[in-house]
């Protein structure tokens, strides 16, 4: 690929002198990078450990957007058991890094800050090869290596747009919190397509299921049933590790969000796709003006939070809302929208098209003249809750019969507990939950929440 500087628009320049670091923070990222390089292997001499600190991730790569963060990677023999790599490389971090937080993907890291940068520092494997991977993140450092190979310096202001234009319509980073598009798989369709533009120019043009790839870098039976082998939306396999889609993170509404807003990027490019306004924060009156203007009910649940990490306790709790979401549809309540906010204190928001629901429910039998019709008369021959005699309508037989629940927020009292839980979602509800109704969560904590909720829309159309 030639090296040559893409063509790009006035707005485009202006959104990368907004978004480039300046060569003040380079300089400092560098120096900070270096340093932490060095004080890691004093440690591991220290404490007689056989360790090689690498800083991966998008400032090695030259991708990252001002305010980025650093990856530092400590970088172990292969033979070392998963047991010592995890006790020894939080050794070293916590040597390092003094007042760091352990946290917990596949095993744990250390995340802390050193100035004002966000700093993760990461035991793994120095595996020989991608075939040879012993943890999931083992394969970073052949990620960074790829990029570097194979994305030019020009291309790199390109990965810059790309990930601010993901940011900017809330579809940027593979995290389970969102759902999108990981910085990797930003740095793979400018290497794939060339540039910001030709990238979004590609996307306006997919449908449903597209596949995508580096030249050259997986065998052609792999691409023949990548579509049996990936079924998300996307598709983009690995060229470090071709058994691996990039693009699995990404979510049927990240896919749908971004396809569209390529589209209408091209058709016309404004800042806001960029760098969106804020919604209206809403006052609790207009909270309340908005439901009722909407003809909806608005109910909520809350629990307490959690400290686990957002891809362990966020999955949970979208679980959660949809065991909830089904527990009210199956009692007759019509769910319009659903969503879930997490924080100190976790919210299950559900807009119902209406919270109450006549006593009166109609049951319907088999067909009058099935062979099972004779069980169905015997069962609903003067039973409790019986609002009618059976009778028969359009073939089938029919029973009026009292519901046991004409309130939702009735329901979510008595049933909530029993729903299909997340094994620590399930544990917090056990502890005590709180059924609210509009006027509690039009209030503090949970006021932008709502306030967002009730202004549902596409992100740069604010």
């Amino acid at each position: 690929m030639a090296d040559a500087p893409p063509a790009r628009s006035k707005l485009e320049e202006e959104v990368l002198a907004a978004i480039r670091p300046s060569d003040k923070e380079e300089a400092k990222m560098a120096r900070i990078a270096q340093d932490l390089v060095e004080r890691c292997k004093e440690a591991a001499a220290f404490f007689g450990l056989s360790v090689e600190p690498r800083i991966v991730g998008s400032f090695p790569k030259k991708t990252h957007l001002k305010g980025a963060d650093l990856d530092l990677f400590l970088l172990f023999d292969p033979a070392v058991p998963l047991d010592q790599l995890k006790e020894e490389g939080l050794k070293i971090a916590k040597s390092v890094i003094a007042e760091g937080e352990t946290r917990y993907a596949e095993h744990p890291y250390l995340r802390g800050r050193v100035e004002d940068v966000r700093v993760d520092v990461v035991p793994a494997y120095k595996v020989r090869s991608p075939r040879e991977l012993k943890t999931a993140v083992d394969r970073t450092p052949f990620h960074n290596e790829f990029v570097r190979e194979h994305l030019s310096p020009s291309r790199r202001d390109d990965v810059r747009l790309l990930k601010r234009f993901l940011l900017g319509i809330n579809a940027y980073g593979s995290e389970l919190a969102v759902q999108g598009f990981s910085g990797y798989l930003c740095e793979l369709l400018v290497i794939r397509f060339g540039s910001f533009g030709a990238t979004l120019a590609e996307a306006s043009t997919w449908r449903e299921g597209p596949v995508h790839y580096i030249e050259g870098t997986i065998p052609p039976e792999m691409l023949t049933n990548a579509r049996r082998d990936f079924p998300e939306p996307l598709v983009f396999i690995d060229p470090v590790d071709p058994g691996r889609n990039v693009a699995s993170s990404v979510s049927p509404d990240s896919y749908g969000v971004f396809v569209l807003a390529a589209r209408e990027y091209l058709r016309e490019a404004r800042p806001l796709f960029f760098f969106p306004n804020a919604k209206q924060q809403l006052t609790p009156s207009q909270v309340r003006d908005r439901a009722q203007a909407r003809g909806t009910r608005i109910v909520g649940i809350a629990i307490r939070g959690s400290e686990l990490v957002d891809d362990v306790w966020v999955p949970q709790l979208r679980k959660s809302m949809r065991s909830l979401e089904k527990l009210l549809t199956s009692y007759g309540f019509n769910v319009v929208r659903a969503d879930v906010y997490w924080g100190n204190d976790a919210l299950f928001l559900f807009e119902l098209a209406g919270g109450r629901l006549p006593t009166l429910n109609k049951h319907i039998g088999p067909a009058a003249a099935h062979e099972n019709a004779r069980e169905f008369l015997e069962k609903w021959s003067g039973r409790a809750g019986q609002l009618s005699k059976v009778y028969v309508e359009e073939g089938r037989l029919m029973v009026d019969v009292a519901r046991e629940f004409t309130d939702a927020t009735e329901l979510l009292r008595a049933k909530s507990k029993a729903v299909s839980h997340g094994k620590n979602v399930g544990e917090v509800f056990a502890e005590g939950f709180h059924v609210l109704e509009i006027d509690e969560i039009a209030r503090e904590p949970y006021r932008g929440f709502t306030s967002d909720f009730l202004q549902p829309g596409l992100p740069w159309s604010f």
